[in-house]
């Protein structure tokens, strides 16, 4: 039986950001924005060349700030040493970063990551949209704001999130969980956040 979702939050603490709406993973963009990083520094630096350059190649200006502004996000969520390794590693290395950053950024898909995501890869399940919703449910008792979002929205994020986790190669698009091989350098970033980020990922019986 898995877990219940209880995550001992207090009341007081600050609502879930429930914006994960757009660009599933983000990984082409997260290569170009890393690199940016990488080469100047500066992240007021890289959002400047970013727009100046439309170096996202969206065809709509709007689409450009919604994109930017989510890639930003999850990006800072990354070391300089974690940057550099999605500017110039290897594409698994890349992708489970990414997810990492994705689940830092969002409390909301980090206990989804480790509540249900390595819960389902434990029991050899597949991942269903009932999953999304069941867990949406279990969370809007101590998160009000998760009740005044409507169906709709609800639909769009949950296709967001399910979109990313294929897109970081953690699902099929059959539903089934798949347990990643994360390199040496990937555990080592990690492991260094306490607790470790490696709760993000559905290990099986390897943690």
């Amino acid at each position: 039986m898995a877990r219940p979702m209880e995550t001992g939050r207090s009341p007081a603490q600050p609502p879930y950001q429930m914006s994960f709406d757009v660009g599933g993973l983000l990984v082409e963009q997260a290569t170009i924005g890393a690199a940016l990083f990488v080469r100047l520094g500066d992240w007021r630096a890289v959002r400047i060349s970013l727009d100046q350059n439309n170096l996202l190649h969206a065809s709509r200006q709007a689409t450009a700030e919604c994109v930017r502004s989510e890639l930003l996000h999850r990006l800072r969520m990354l070391t300089p040493a974690e940057v550099a390794r999605v500017a110039s590693g290897p594409d698994p290395d890349r992708k489970h970063l990414l997810w990492a950053a994705f689940a830092r950024q969002y409390e909301f898909v980090g206990e989804f990551a480790d509540l249900v995501l390595r819960d389902v890869s434990l029991l050899g399940t597949r991942l269903m949209a009932i999953d999304f919703d069941r867990f949406w449910t279990a969370q809007a008792r101590r998160h009000n704001e998760l009740r005044h979002l409507q169906s709709s929205s609800r639909t769009k994020l949950r296709a967001n999130l399910y979109r990313a986790m294929r897109e970081a190669d953690l699902l099929t698009a059959k539903g089934r969980v798949v347990t990643p091989t994360l390199s040496p350098d990937v555990i080592a970033f990690l492991s260094a956040r306490t607790p470790s980020d490696l709760r993000f990922f559905p290990m099986g019986g390897m943690l």
